[in-house]
């Protein structure tokens, strides 16, 4: 399983080809036989509700493979609760589990426990990161920054600063 959330993502080596390339070598170098690869871009770890995700987890209950593959744990999810729902669902249909970046052995209980513990640290991350984005978004705003190029009627962006747009303010007070 490959997932990207962002451009930056890809600019720093994470992107889908390279997250696959590496993986492919890690199966050939274990001998392990590639059922498919899933993948989703653009896509956050912060909830399962991706394509390529569900349909892996559709093909685990169906018995088509026997062990998820994936470069860092956070790639597959960032919110202890849904790993811990896929940790189960795992276990139930005697599925292991592994990461070419982190030494996880899902089949004892200590690799059980460091998997849950590596899972509260990508949900932090993933928290951080949101906080971090707010900020700054607030910051963009109390400085008369545009934090998206589309303005709201009535204000266009000039400058580098979101400003009143007179042309539509006859508009804006008709509606208004």
């Amino acid at each position: 399983y490959i997932r990207v959330s962002t451009k930056k993502q890809v600019e720093e080596g994470y992107s889908l080809d390279a997250q696959k390339e590496k993986l492919i070598k890690m199966c050939e170098t274990n001998g392990y036989i590639v059922y498919k690869v899933y993948a989703d871009e653009g896509k956050s770890g912060k909830d399962t509700n991706r394509p390529a995700f569900q349909k892996m987890m559709e093909d685990m209950k169906n018995g088509c493979f026997d062990k998820i593959l994936v470069m860092k744990l956070d790639r597959i999810s960032r919110s202890v609760i849904d790993l811990e729902v896929m940790i189960q669902e795992m276990q139930k249909y005697k599925i292991d589990f592994e990461s070419a970046s982190e030494k996880i052995d899902t089949s004892s209980s200590f690799g059980m426990m460091f998997i849950r513990l590596l899972a509260i640290f990508a949900q932090f991350e993933r928290e951080r990161i949101s906080e971090r984005i707010y900020d700054a978004f607030e910051d963009m705003v109390a400085n008369g920054k545009p934090i998206t190029g589309n303005q709201p009627l009535g204000y266009k962006i000039e400058n580098g600063k979101v400003v009143f747009d007179e042309e539509k303010i006859d508009l804006v007070n008709y509606l208004f």
